[in-house]
């Protein structure tokens, strides 16, 4: 087990829109990316091919996505061709 002397917590810019925390040990070597989730507030770890999910502006389309969701501002299809006449 790493020592708290060992443990390494720094905040890294992946890409111009994201923030996130990098913990590092320095005994195995070994990086691990956290942000804060914007709706629980809870810590998540992040796979580094998931970055991407974690910018500020895809965020802010799925939290609106959700809420779209949540109040019923969709439209529901019984077929294919109802759909594409629809658009």
């Amino acid at each position: 087990m790493a020592k708290m002397s060992d443990m390494v917590i720094s905040v890294v810019q992946t890409s111009t829109t994201l923030s996130s925390f990098q913990v590092s040990d320095a005994s195995t070597k070994s990086e691990v990316l956290f942000a804060i989730h914007p709706r629980t507030s809870n810590l998540v770890e992040i796979d580094p091919s998931q970055t991407w999910f974690w910018a500020p502006d895809w965020l802010a389309d799925e939290i609106m996505i959700d809420r779209e969701l949540e109040n019923g501002e969709y439209d529901e299809f019984d077929n294919i061709d109802d759909f594409i006449k629809s658009i």
